[in-house]
């Protein structure tokens, strides 16, 4: 077989075409990942992501020791590797008190995640804090609220964001009888950075004398400087939606308060769960509003940083008003585009509907889109989460249709006008099939999905990619003693163009790119003191730029289009790019394997 790849590659000619033959045998993506490390038998729940770049960052929840604690992985390799321990956040003895609700958030290589801790014997909020990507942490982790809760029960839901220079943090706080928003701010989360006095938001009442619950918090501007909450709040009789800014990195807010579900009266209403995101000067507000009965999604924007708003706000869901209930409504924002998904009973059970503007809210679509695939309201879809980046959205939910509860997963590559016909379950494996699967959460950068489902005795926390690159294996030196490197770029969906890149091989050299398809077309077998990493069903031609011979500096870019069927959604290729090397005792060198899976 190497003589026919020599004298192929010499030919260093390549054609994309080929490609389309691997339709003879299109196969799933692989497994998902179990990310803890926790012994069998362990909850480990409430899992959170942030992710930057290739780096994905998770926490949870889990009682390992006892009563729960705060864990910590990572994988600097887009989700293909973790570490091999889990690292212990809460720095209390372990399993001691019981720290729920964990929020991460990254900026670059700042980390921050925050959590609730009851050592003192009520509910305090807390954080530890990376900055250098995780490798490290305090070695003390700090409280953040300057007075303690007076609730033993309810256990606030701090969130979190790092921007610019600071660190934020959001809660409700339980000190006085009913919940107020507290806030407060550090520049690098050590003790006695954090403000001495913490900052109360819902200022339009009286301290603790009304429920202020489910706040959230975005930021916008280059440095991070402008800052903003929202949350649901009893002031007037039922929950309302209140909103406050910051526009000098969280010093001052404004006072008082604005109320943003105005097309109906002050406290008239149940309105509840909002949700909050930001994109340049523009600020969004979501949420569920009983206003005409069955709760439905309304939405609220302001185009110049929170001062002014629209009057009355605006419905999303365009079934009649009232009729079914909508609920745990997400959105995201990016350039001028704003999305909305929500679950949604109009059809029975719960589906997954999505609306969207693309004039910063000024309009949107005049019939809302179901997502999940399968039957109309046949089975409960629930907790969906979205990211965005640019025209490129991303679903995850959780739906019963098996009748075990999986993980679902929905995608457009163009601003929501088309979605993928069929959705895609994301837990493959066929022990994850038996058992339920919640708490989704989706990144954009990967994009990355991960989640929590049950182990024959626990919980534990999963992971996925819904299709990318990872690799696999190891090449073979060459000149110089140089290791051939091959990767993937591009977003890998269906008819997307991906360039397939090798580097660091020797100069000027004909090369041969091997595809096979499906997973048993991955191999490691030895041949010629090398490894075969694929068995392949087409071999392309390919030539390395530079000057002939010279170590290290061979590189080569081969554009392909991959097929533009959905039946290609999930497909699995297996690549591998091996390089004549006449300076090689094997005449060859090799990089390793390099798995794709489509969109």
């Amino acid at each position: 077989m190497l003589r026919h790849v020599h004298t192929l590659a010499r030919s260093a000619r390549l054609t994309a075409a080929p490609l389309l033959l691997l339709a003879a045998a299109p196969a799933q993506r692989s497994p998902e990942t179990r990310v803890d490390r926790a012994p069998a038998g362990t909850q480990a729940t409430a899992p959170q992501m942030a992710a930057f770049g290739r780096s994905v960052y998770l926490v949870w929840q889990d009682d390992r020791n006892g009563s729960g604690d705060i864990f910590f992985n990572r994988s600097n390799d887009a989700g293909k590797t973790w570490m091999g321990q889990d690292v212990r956040l809460d720095t209390s003895a372990a399993g001691s008190s019981d720290s729920r609700n964990p929020q991460i958030a990254v900026n670059g290589a700042r980390l921050i995640v925050t959590w609730v801790d009851e050592r003192s014997g009520s509910f305090d909020v807390y954080c530890n804090r990376s900055l250098d990507g995780g490798a490290t942490w305090l070695a003390a982790d700090v409280r953040i609220n300057s007075i303690s809760s007076r609730s033993a029960t309810t256990a606030p839901r701090p969130r979190a964001i790092a921007a610019g220079g600071f660190f934020y943090v959001l809660w409700d706080d339980y000190r006085l009888a009913n919940a107020d928003v507290y806030f407060n701010r550090s520049r690098d989360a050590t003790a006695g950075s954090w403000l001495a006095n913490d900052i109360r938001l819902d200022v339009g009442s009286t301290i603790g004398s009304a429920a202020s619950l489910f706040p959230q918090l975005a930021t916008s501007g280059a440095l991070g400087q402008s800052v903003f909450a929202t949350w649901a709040d009893r002031r007037d009789g039922q929950f309302d939606i209140y909103f406050s800014r910051s526009l000098d990195s969280g010093a001052n807010w404004l006072s008082p308060d604005v109320r943003l579900d105005v097309g109906s009266a002050a406290g008239a209403a149940l309105s509840g769960v909002p949700q909050i995101a930001t994109s340049g000067g523009a600020v969004y507000v979501v949420w569920a509003d009983a206003r005409d009965g069955e709760t439905d999604i309304y939405f609220n924007r302001s185009l110049d940083n929170g001062t002014t708003w629209l009057d009355p706000d605006v419905r999303l869901d365009t079934d009649a008003a009232g009729a079914a209930a909508s609920g745990q409504p997400q959105l995201a924002a990016s350039g001028d585009a704003v999305y909305v998904v929500w679950s949604d009973s109009r059809n029975g059970e719960t589906d997954v509907y999505f609306n969207r503007s693309l004039d910063r809210g000024g309009s949107f679509l005049g019939t809302d889109v179901r997502l999940d695939t399968d039957a109309a309201g046949a089975a409960a879809s629930t907790e969906p989460q979205i990211a965005a980046a640019g025209d490129h959205l991303y679903v995850a939910w959780t739906e019963g249709r098996n009748p075990t509860t999986d993980l679902y997963y929905n995608r457009s590559a163009n601003a929501g006008a088309n979605w993928l016909p069929d959705d895609v379950a994301l837990d493959t494996s066929a022990t994850q099939r038996l058992i339920n699967a919640t708490a989704p959460q989706v990144a954009a950068t990967g994009p990355y999905v991960a989640w929590q489902a049950g182990t024959a005795s626990g919980q534990a926390v999963y992971f996925n990619i819904p299709f990318g690159f990872q690799t696999y294996g190891n090449g073979n030196v060459g000149a110089g003693g140089q290791v051939p490197q091959m990767g993937g770029s591009g977003l890998a969906i269906i008819g997307g163009p991906i360039t397939l890149d090798v580097a660091n091989a020797v100069g000027g050299a004909p090369g041969a790119m091997f595809l096979g398809a499906g997973p048993s077309s991955r191999t490691a077998l030895p041949i010629q003191q090398g490894t075969l990493q694929v068995i392949p069903l087409i071999t392309l031609g390919f030539g390395t730029t530079g000057p002939a011979g010279v170590p290290g500096i061979g590189k080569a870019s081969i554009p392909l289009t991959l097929p533009s069927n959905p039946v290609f959604v999930g497909a699995n290729i297996n690549l591998q790019a091996w390089i004549v090397d006449d300076q090689s005792p094997t005449e060859f060198a090799h990089t390793g394997g390099l798995e794709l899976w489509i969109g």
